[in-house]
């Protein structure tokens, strides 16, 4: 796996309100939220190593890690002011469950995406062995589909198309090193 960040230490995300802001304010904001984007994508990389390493072993496992990393996204995007009110946790959800039926189980709880129901459902499959590796990889790659959608909301915050440019090839990376091992995981 390729490594692309390596951050150690706290950021603390701040956004300044968005409104009225000239290009030196913006620029600023653009660089408020790209320092916490390379501590959020290192984040997210190591969490791709470790489904790599032992995803399966404890393929259930997976999907509690996919889902803390799209709350970690959602997180930033409220954090950082790219979002108020927590709708786009909602919206990468409905979206998600329009294009994939079983990702319906999974739904947000008090601001944060909930894979409880999921996890329950894996751990008490009683039907066919190929019917459930079926289900739930289809579930882990539309919860990559969900990331995806919130690296959008992230990119789209950017005031200069060439920043948004370079970030969103960032995050193809990102999410498709999280996809790749996702694929691999055995449920």
């Amino acid at each position: 796996m390729r490594k692309f960040f390596v951050v150690d230490g706290e950021v603390e995300y701040s956004h300044p309100e968005a409104g009225g802001q000239g290009p030196a304010e913006g620029s600023a904001n653009d660089s408020a939220i790209e320092s916490g984007l390379v501590l959020l994508l290192s984040e997210i990389a190591r969490h791709a190593e470790e489904i790599n390493e032992s995803g399966n072993r404890n393929p259930v496992e997976v999907i509690g890690v996919l889902a803390d990393v799209i709350n970690r996204a959602a997180e930033f995007v409220a954090a950082a002011g790219i979002e108020k009110g927590g709708r786009v946790l909602g919206e990468a959800v409905s979206k998600s469950s329009a294009a994939v039926s079983e990702a319906g189980l999974l739904h947000v709880d008090n601001g944060r995406l909930s894979a409880q129901t999921v996890i329950n459902l894996y751990k008490g499959w009683s039907g066919p062995k190929n019917e459930k590796s079926l289900v739930f990889g289809r579930i882990a790659a539309s919860m990559v589909g969900m990331l995806e959608f919130l690296f959008g909301s992230i990119a789209s915050a950017f005031s200069s198309e060439k920043v948004a440019d370079e970030w969103s090839d960032a995050f193809a990376i990102c999410s498709g090193e999280l996809s790749y091992a996702v694929k691999n995981v055995k449920f």
